[in-house]
């Protein structure tokens, strides 16, 4: 500590004591700060579980690819989220879904807050160590492919109270089944989350008769007439098919 310091110190310790307590909490983390500047902080590991202070619940986010994208997953959810990161104010940074919508906020201090729609203000999120990273099958069957359709197709029939048919292209292989299944199970989890918002939600679902999967150059979701369309993009992994909220948005759109 040089003498600008130490009596800049001995003045702050000597008006507490005059005053007869301390004009101000002398935290030492604070006053550290004050004197000499933030502290370091240590990173979190790039693959972390994460804990929501209110409702208990938690998710593992994998920002391994830094600038270009993050991954986040819920416990006891199948879906893996595709977030883009974008520069917040005071050097944090938000992670947005595909429609745009910020579901994370990270500090440089190492803090997270979630952001969901019953709490668009935000709930703190804290720290519970190092996670292995979500990820999706690596490949898989024909068979396989077409039961995970098959089961798709089923809860979406049983939400809009007619058969919706679930369609593929016919040149998918093992290696780029794994997105084509997990979009044809987003697309029924829309239809659930749709067709559960009351008598107008399942108005909305019941104009589907198919649901039609091709491969193209990015992710996206259409629909026209009674027919919702859903690109995938398998080279690009878990960012190659729609999230749930986007099919869910184009499903609502009247």
């Amino acid at each position: 500590m040089d003498a600008c310091a130490a009596r800049l110190l001995a003045i702050v310790i000597l008006a507490g004591v005059g005053s007869g307590g301390p004009a101000f909490a002398l935290d030492r983390s604070s006053l550290g700060d004050f004197l000499f500047g933030a502290p370091r902080v240590a990173a979190p590991p790039a693959v972390s579980r994460y804990r929501v202070e209110e409702g208990g619940g938690s998710f593992v986010l994998d920002t391994a690819d830094g600038a270009k994208a993050a991954y986040l997953k819920f416990e006891g959810s199948p879906e893996i989220w595709a977030l883009h990161p974008t520069a917040g104010p005071r050097g944090d940074i938000i992670y947005k879904n595909d429609v745009d919508e910020p579901v994370l906020r990270a500090t440089r201090l190492g803090g997270v807050t979630l952001f969901t729609p019953d709490q668009p203000e935000g709930m703190p999120a804290a720290f519970m160590g190092q996670a292995q990273p979500p990820h999706m099958v690596m490949d898989m069957g024909p068979d396989v492919l077409w039961g995970i359709f098959v089961q798709a197709s089923a809860r979406a029939s049983r939400i809009a109270q007619h058969l919706v048919v679930f369609e593929g292209p016919q040149d998918i292989t093992p290696a780029t089944a794994p997105v084509f299944a997990d979009a044809a199970v987003l697309t029924s989890q829309a239809f659930a989350k749709i067709g559960g918002q009351g008598k107008s939600g399942h108005t909305l679902v019941a104009r589907f008769m198919r649901v039609e999967f091709n491969a193209g150059r990015g992710a996206a979701a259409t629909a026209r007439g009674e027919i919702i369309r859903i690109t995938v993009c398998p080279d690009q992994g878990v960012a190659g098919r729609p999230s749930s909220e986007r099919i869910a948005n184009v499903i609502s759109r009247r």
